[in-house]
């Protein structure tokens, strides 16, 4: 979960259970907004390349 206007990554749950906040320099951002602007709106960033579904598993 990306926070642009607070230039924050937010993970609620980690596998240790707790949440995580890291904050984002320039190039993350820019990186994360090239991505976001590809995608369809849907609320998920990356795609199957396959599929086109947006990916539910991290390991994906």
């Amino acid at each position: 979960m990306v926070d642009f206007n607070g230039r924050m990554l937010n993970i609620p749950l980690t596998k240790n259970e707790e949440p995580v906040h890291a904050p984002l320099n320039n190039a993350a951002v820019a990186a994360l907004g090239v991505v976001r602007d590809r995608g369809d709106s849907r609320g998920r960033v990356f795609q199957s390349v396959k599929t086109g579904e947006p990916l539910e598993n991290v390991r994906h």
